[in-house]
């Protein structure tokens, strides 16, 4: 059977284990909090920006190759160099 001392030393390790779990749940809620407000909300605008530079890749991409190519052809025609 637990004497006084020891139903209060237990009372006591309860007590400071219960402030640390409510401490890191108050620093999980924070951080949670801080995650969602940094959500992106405006899905339509990051959508037209990721196209739009896709586009511009796609461009970029048609033009280098057209360019290299009428180079080849030349290099290998004899018409260049």
């Amino acid at each position: 059977m637990m004497s006084a001392m020891d139903d209060h030393d237990l009372l006591v390790r309860i007590d400071a284990k219960l402030d640390v779990v409510t401490r890191n749940q108050t620093d999980h809620e924070t951080r949670l909090r801080m995650l969602e407000a940094n959500t992106h909300t405006d899905h339509d605008a990051r959508i037209s920006k990721l196209e739009k530079w896709i586009w511009l890749a796609t461009g970029v991409a048609a033009a280098s190759g057209g360019a290299i190519g009428t180079l080849a052809t030349g290099l290998v025609n004899g018409k260049i160099g």
